[in-house]
């Protein structure tokens, strides 16, 4: 059911953007970027495009600063429309991988399991390793944002370089084409459900950057993580 073999052989010595939903990406004036034209072009730049959650379909608003292609998507696989329920036959011939952010095991194997039921193989699919996902878990003490978890899960595989630009660990929200919620609701929210701890994943992600050559990340991030 995993195919994480053939996953880990498809990214294998390709270059990676990971391309989150914060407002930053349309914050051309703050960034490393002189023209949204130019951030498009480093973005379209790598061999592949991931993207996150509920972001199909991708507003034209959106689009002119992070363009469309997507090659893998990142999803917590949730079926409720709330937390990124999406349409499978719109979905399929857009992208050319799906990982579940969320391990095959209670209580996100049901809402796995509704997805294969309706996918009926015609998306490739892949899920986390289990240990992977839990010893992460683990240090983090809190489950990971679907957006931290796929830095963590690429870095996993031998890919040449990661260009993360749009994550800055709710700094701001989120861009309002993909969700109409700012930084205070966003991190209400996390806090309500007592799931996603925002420092400690910060702080791993400094290790994770001080430590892991093939990351190289925007400007909003990189003023996220070092305050400047």
């Amino acid at each position: 059911m995993t195919n994480r073999k053939l996953y880990e052989e498809f990214l294998k010595e390709k270059t990676v953007c990971i391309v989150g939903p914060s407002p930053s990406i349309k914050d051309i004036a703050n960034s490393s970027f002189k023209t949204k034209q130019e951030q498009l072009a480093k973005i379209e730049s790598y061999d592949l495009i991931v993207r996150l959650n509920s972001i199909f379909p991708i507003q034209p608003s959106i689009k002119e600063y992070v363009g469309d292609r997507t090659n893998i998507l990142y999803h917590c696989m949730s079926a409720d429309p709330k937390k990124g329920h999406f349409d499978v036959n719109y979905i399929k011939d857009k992208i050319t991988w799906l990982v579940s952010s969320m391990p095959y095991k209670p209580p996100f194997s049901g809402d796995i399991d509704y997805f294969i039921a309706r996918s009926r193989g015609s998306i490739n699919f892949t899920v986390p390793d289990i240990n992977f996902f839990l010893n992460l878990e683990k240090t983090l003490g809190c489950r990971p944002n679907t957006g931290f978890f796929s830095i963590m899960d690429l870095l996993s595989c031998e890919i040449k370089e990661l260009f993360i630009i749009g994550i800055t660990f709710f700094q701001g929200g989120y861009v309002k084409e993909y969700r109409d919620m700012n930084e205070q609701q966003a991190l209400k929210l996390m806090d309500e459900h007592k799931n996603h701890k925002q420092e400690p994943q910060i702080e791993l992600m400094k290790k994770v950057l001080e430590n892991d050559s093939r990351v190289k990340i925007d400007q909003h991030l990189y003023n996220r993580q070092y305050n400047e």
